[in-house]
C-alpha cells in the first residue's frame, strides 16, 4: 500500500486574492528587513493608497507581443531567433469602493475639486491625451505566500484604460471593472516591461 506524504512544495503556494496599493514600491524597496516590511504594508492598508475592497480577486496578465524570425532556407528553430517586440503588463479587478480617491483613479484623466467649505467633491473627466500626473507611479498586488513570504508584483506608471461602468442592484454593492496598465516612463525606456516581481521572504529563524 502506497505511503501518502505532504507535498513539500506546498509552501510555495500563493495564497487569496491579494491587496492592491499605490506608491507602495519605494517602501519595499527600502524595507530593512521583514518586520520593516509588514510595518510599512500595514501603514499602507490605512493610507490612501490602498484601492479598497475588491470583488473575484486580483489578475496580473502581460499582452506579450513576440515573433519568430524568418528567413530564406530556415530548416529548424535555433537560439535567437526569437524575440519579443513589446510586453504590456496588467493588473484587472473589480472595485466595491467608489469614494472620491478612488474615482480619480477609475476615471484617471479628470479635473478634483473639493470645496474648503462645505467638502463637496467634484471631478469632470478630461479628454485629450493623459498628463503625467494622470498616471499612479506605481500600482502593486501584495499577497502571501503560504510560508509567510511576500510576494509583491508592481506595474509601473499605471492607468486604468477600462471603460468605467458603475453596476447596482438591490441587495448587492456597487462595482467598477478596472484595468490598470502599465507604462515605460518614456519612449526610450524599453529595456524591460514596467513590472517588477518581488518576493520578501520571511526572517529564518535564528539557530540555538
Amino acid at each position: 500500500m502506497a505511503t501518502i506524504r505532504p507535498n513539500p512544495q506546498m509552501n510555495k503556494l500563493t495564497k487569496d486574492s491579494g491587496v492592491l496599493l499605490e506608491g507602495f514600491h519605494e517602501a519595499v524597496i527600502e524595507a530593512k528587513d521583514y518586520d520593516e516590511l509588514i510595518t510599512a504594508y500595514l501603514e499602507a492598508m490605512d493610507g490612501k493608497g490602498y484601492l479598497g475592497i475588491t470583488r473575484g480577486g486580483n489578475q496580473v496578465t502581460f499582452e506579450q507581443a513576440s515573433r519568430t524570425v524568418e528567413y530564406d532556407g530556415r530548416r529548424v528553430r535555433s537560439v535567437g531567433d526569437f524575440t519579443v517586440d513589446s510586453s504590456t503588463p496588467q493588473i484587472t479587478t473589480t472595485l466595491l469602493i467608489h469614494h472620491g480617491d478612488n474615482l480619480a483613479r477609475i476615471f484617471p484623466m479628470s479635473d478634483v475639486t473639493v470645496d474648503s467649505k462645505t467638502g463637496m467633491f467634484s471631478m469632470r473627466p478630461r479628454l485629450g491625451t493623459p498628463q503625467a500626473g494622470d498616471y499612479m507611479k506605481d500600482l502593486s498586488l501584495v499577497r502571501e505566500m503560504a510560508d509567510g513570504t511576500i510576494r509583491i508584483e508592481t506595474i509601473f506608471n499605471a492607468i486604468n484604460t477600462a471603460s468605467p461602468t458603475f453596476t447596482g442592484a438591490d441587495m448587492s454593492e456597487s462595482e467598477c471593472a478596472c484595468t490598470f496598465v502599465g507604462n515605460a516612463a518614456s519612449w526610450d525606456d524599453t529595456a524591460h516591461a514596467p513590472i517588477e516581481i518581488i518576493m520578501f521572504p520571511p526572517e529564518e529563524p535564528e539557530e540555538e
